[in-house]
């Protein structure tokens, strides 16, 4: 453990004893701000795809806070590799916004770079993995709006996802990487015991936030 600060607090434990190579969840788990074991894919590797652990988003808020427009400004096109314009708040907001409640940069801080948010291509990967089926295309809005009962055989392999059981939370969703540079809206895609579904958020303000929703980053090598 390095840095000892509430939001910073790291540790990794061995549950059973096994010898290396050990494998997260299997033979170790990970809390506080670790994600992984150097040089292993945590999430998705059975896919080809090479994630950290999912985190909810009310929870990296509570730990680190919004985003503000001052540190939206400052970093986003010199560290996080977004436009300063998502900064910003449009006229056409419903309701008085704060603009330091930049909930959806909060997720590229997360993650230090926006290109490292999941994008809505590689959850369609994720999803056709799991249900065992190419119904979910990520190139549309449509082609993630598909009506599939969730097995205990699909979850096992989602729970490999580290994602909670839908039948049990009633929905879990997924933030990805678009956002409608308009409307100012971010995408999230919604698993439910029947099915999948697309909806959106404003990126800013408190009541606007997806608390509930889950974030990917992958993994830096």
């Amino acid at each position: 453990v390095g840095d000892t600060s509430a939001a910073c607090i790291a540790g990794v434990a061995d549950i059973n004893g096994g010898k290396s190579p050990n494998k997260m969840d299997e033979d170790v788990y990970l809390f506080g701000s670790a994600q992984s074991l150097g040089g292993e894919c945590p999430i998705g590797e059975q896919i080809g795809l090479c994630y950290y652990r999912p985190k909810k988003i009310g929870d990296i808020i509570a730990s680190k806070g919004f985003v503000t427009m001052s540190e939206c400004q400052e970093k986003s096109n010199s560290e996080w590799g977004v436009s300063g314009e998502r900064c910003a708040l449009y006229s056409n907001d419903v309701g008085v916004l704060n603009g330091d409640e930049n909930w959806y940069m909060a997720l590229v801080r997360e993650c230090q770079k926006a290109g490292r948010i999941i994008a809505r291509a590689r959850i369609a990967e994720m999803l056709n993995w799991v249900y065992d089926t190419t119904a979910f295309n990520g190139g549309s809005g449509d082609g993630m709006n598909v009506t599939v009962t969730m097995t205990d055989a699909n979850y096992k392999k989602f729970a490999k996802l580290g994602l909670p059981d839908p039948r049990t939370t009633g929905s879990v969703c997924i933030s990805d990487s678009a956002i409608n540079t308009t409307t100012r809206y971010n995408e999230r895609i919604c698993v439910y015991p029947w099915g999948v579904s697309w909806s959106s958020s404003k990126m800013h303000g408190a009541s606007s936030m997806p608390a509930e929703s889950y974030l990917f980053c992958s993994v830096v090598r």
